[in-house]
């Protein structure tokens, strides 16, 4: 552990991204094994368990700290100016839909499945810059805790 504290930011930064990367990678294992004709229920669970834990994720690890930091006031305009986001980007991105036609999969679950997409990756840009911050900083602790959180 003393030789990977003496490394150089840069070397520890990459390391705690390719360290997240990996466990996100393992945590999507479980999809290679979905069947196809489930009708949607297992993809429909899997999505609202993510969401729940997305969720959870995110008021504990931002909207508590925020509200401890900065106070409530920035913690919900930031909360409001990010739901307008989301909903601009949900408007001015191309949908599936007009690619492959209505036929494909439906506008509801097409829809559900890009803001699920679009919230995890809002969601990884802060826990990537707090990685690479923490493990960049040359403490290898709080780099190594974030890294984990």
């Amino acid at each position: 552990m003393q030789q990977i504290s003496g490394g150089s930011p840069l070397l520890l930064a990459t390391l705690g991204g390719l360290f997240t990367s990996i466990l996100n990678m393992l945590g999507a294992i479980p999809i290679l094994f979905l069947r196809r004709g489930s009708g949607g229920r297992i993809s429909d669970l899997g999505l609202g368990f993510a969401a729940g834990v997305m969720l959870a994720a995110s008021f504990t690890s931002l909207i508590l700290p925020g509200i401890e930091l900065g106070g409530i006031l920035p913690v919900l305009a930031g909360m409001v100016v990010g739901a307008i986001l989301v909903s601009l980007m949900d408007r001015l991105i191309p949908h599936m839909h007009a690619l492959i036609g209505v036929e494909g999969l439906s506008t509801r679950r097409l829809k559900a499945i890009w803001l699920f997409i679009l919230a995890i990756t809002i969601h990884n840009v802060p826990e990537g810059l707090a990685v690479g911050v923490g493990l960049g900083s040359g403490n290898l602790a709080a780099g190594t805790a974030l890294m984990i959180a």
